[in-house]
C-alpha cells in the first residue's frame, strides 16, 4: 500500500452550510501533509488554507450560578461568509478546573452565525449535566 495516498478522517467541529439539495454530500478530511481537502459526491476536491490556531477563554459562569450553555462573540476580521471554523476544548488546567475536571466536563463546541470580515460566534454546551468557570478554547480559520 502507497501511504502517500493515505487518508487522515478526523471529526470537524462545525462544518460550512451545505445545501444537500444544490451540491450533494461533502465530506472533510485531513490529508497526511495535514491539508483540510473536501470531497463531494460528483468527486470534486477543494483545499483549504488555513489561519494559525488562536487561543481563546470563555467563562461559563459563577460557580453559585450552574449553566448547561452559553454563546460568545469572537472578533476576528479575517472571517469570511464561507470560511469554516474548527474549534476545540484546550486539553489544560485552567484557574477553574484541574487537568481532570477539563476532560470530564464534555463540552461540545460548534461555531457558527459568521458576520464577513467582522465576527463569528463560538457555541458551548455540557453534554451532560451543568458545569460552571473558565476554559480555554481553541479554533481554526478554514478558507
Amino acid at each position: 500500500m502507497n501511504d502517500s495516498n493515505a487518508t487522515v478522517h478526523l471529526p470537524i467541529r462545525n462544518h460550512a452550510t451545505v445545501d444537500p439539495a444544490a451540491t450533494g454530500m461533502v465530506r472533510f478530511f485531513w490529508g497526511l501533509d495535514k491539508i483540510l481537502r473536501s470531497i463531494d459526491d460528483t468527486g470534486l476536491i477543494k483545499t483549504y488554507n488555513t489561519v494559525n490556531v488562536i487561543g481563546v477563554e470563555i467563562n461559563m459562569g459563577l460557580i453559585t450560578s450552574y449553566t448547561r450553555q452559553k454563546e460568545f462573540v469572537i472578533t476576528d476580521t479575517r472571517i469570511r461568509t464561507a470560511s469554516i471554523i474548527k474549534v476545540s476544548l484546550r486539553m489544560q488546567a485552567t484557574a477553574d478546573h484541574t487537568l481532570d475536571e477539563v476532560v470530564m466536563d464534555k463540552i461540545k463546541l460548534e461555531a457558527g452565525n459568521i458576520i464577513d470580515a467582522t465576527s463569528f460566534t463560538i457555541y458551548a454546551e455540557y453534554e451532560t449535566g451543568s458545569g460552571y468557570g473558565k476554559y480555554f478554547i481553541d479554533y481554526e480559520i478554514l478558507f
